[in-house]
């Protein structure tokens, strides 16, 4: 009996062991469980992380690879928009011929400057501010504008924001800007203002206002191309100008070394000039070419100082020497003149003026076409100032007398065309002939 309690008793123990073995093992299998659950749901929550990592990232490299192209597109559009400008600067500048004559002040340079500058980003209007003349109390002088129904001039923004832009020395921007209620103030929407510099001086502010949509990243590399490109021209033009100043000294300076031999060839050189340019006026010949016939038509005897006075001023007919002597005097003015780099073109015209369109004059006995335009209308004015003035070994002709003179040599002495259109009154008026107005009126027909 007390054996079987012994087993009993062991095979309780054992089963309340094994019972308290599975309860346990029941308890891990749940942890485990729970704990394999947690390990699932923190790779999953990693998982999602790590997606919406990458998400974000290609995202990014999206939006960079947008900005990238929207940039390289800006830069495109701006380089095409460059070398529209370059085309169409050196186009105008090439129509309004830019040399002696051409564009004849800086101002005009400025103007065309601020015309490219509202058409190549779309303005609606603009202004061109410069300090070289600064009022006293520190305003920038207005030099031109474009499209502006008020006074620009009285803008307080535009002088606002030129000011900002001298101080910052940078591309100003801004849209629906304050003004002080002035006209000029209230048609500003939006605005755009750049320095423009002249080398490395400060030349002045390009102001363009009212774009639609505003102004960008875009209108300021345009800007900032056309204002390098426009400081070179404003420095060719200022060089320009200055060789315009040396030419003309240069011609004024050899007249009056004319004037002091000869005062009545001085004026006999004044009238040739004066008639000269009516001449190319009615021709409606180029105003560069122009500027060539009247400074050739004043000094076309310039090289008639260096023959001596007895030849020069003598009473009677020349000897065949004397006459060889005297034709040397083209050559002469084309040396002295050559001299001059500025004059080379009026040289040239002084050399061939006594060239005769049957090739029977001197010094190259050119004929037709093969005389430069310039010298064959400075024949003209040249015979026609001689024949109606007086000389040693003759009187003066009337003017009729030498417009016969003219009409007979036209086509061996001097160009018919030009003779002809020099001789004809002007068509639709009653106006006296050409050459007769430079001793009446010295007034262009």
């Amino acid at each position: 009996m007390s054996t079987r309690r012994a087993v009993w008793g062991i095979l309780g123990g054992a089963a309340a062991a094994l019972g308290a073995i599975s309860v346990r093992s029941q308890r891990e299998q749940l942890e485990a469980a729970r704990a394999a659950a947690v390990t699932a749901e923190q790779r999953e929550r990693a998982a999602l992380a790590e997606h919406d990592q990458l998400r974000s990232a290609l995202s990014r490299r999206q939006e960079e690879l947008v900005r990238r192209g929207q940039l390289i597109e800006r830069l495109q559009r701006s380089r095409r928009a460059e070398r529209e400008w370059n085309h169409e600067l050196r186009a105008q500048l090439q129509r309004a011929q830019m040399s002696r004559g051409g564009l004849s002040d800086s101002a005009d340079v400025r103007e065309l400057v601020l015309e490219a500058a509202i058409e190549l980003v779309g303005a609606e209007k603009g202004l061109l501010l410069s300090r070289q003349d600064t009022n006293a109390d520190g305003a920038l002088d207005l030099v031109c504008a474009h499209g502006w129904e008020g006074d620009p001039g009285d803008s307080a923004i535009a002088q606002r924001f030129a000011a900002e832009v001298i101080e910052r020395d940078r591309i100003v921007r801004e849209d629906q800007p304050a003004g002080d209620g002035g006209t000029a103030d209230e048609e500003i929407e939006n605005l755009v203002a750049i320095p423009l510099y002249l080398s490395d001086r400060f030349e002045g502010v390009i102001v363009c206002a009212n774009r639609d949509g505003g102004f960008g990243e875009l209108e300021d590399d345009v800007l900032l191309a056309l204002g390098d490109h426009a400081g070179s021209a404003l420095q060719a033009q200022r060089l320009q100008n200055e060789l315009n100043q040396s030419y003309r000294a240069a011609v004024q300076m050899l007249a009056e070394v004319l004037e002091a031999r000869d005062p009545l060839v001085h004026r006999e050189a004044d009238e040739a000039a004066l008639l000269a340019t009516m001449l190319c006026h009615r021709l409606e010949l180029e105003e560069r070419e122009c500027e060539i016939v009247a400074a050739a038509a004043l000094l076309r005897d310039l090289g008639l100082l260096a023959i001596p006075d007895h030849v020069v001023l003598k009473p009677g007919a020349l000897s065949p020497e004397e006459r060889s002597i005297v034709e040397l005097h083209p050559r002469t003015g084309f040396r002295v003149l050559g001299r001059i780099t500025a004059l080379a073109d009026v040289a040239a015209t002084v050399l061939y003026h006594h060239e005769c369109y049957d090739g029977s004059g001197y010094p190259a006995k050119l004929a037709g076409t093969a005389i430069p335009l310039p010298a064959r209308v400075v024949a003209i004015a040249d015979a026609y100032i001689a024949m109606t003035h007086e000389r040693p070994h003759r009187p003066a002709r009337t003017p009729e007398e030498a417009l016969a003179e003219l009409a007979a040599g036209a086509g061996t002495q001097f160009d018919p065309e030009l003779t002809q259109t020099c001789l004809e009154p002007r068509r639709g008026t009653a106006r006296p002939r050409l050459l007769q107005r430079v001793q009446s009126t010295g007034q262009l027909p």
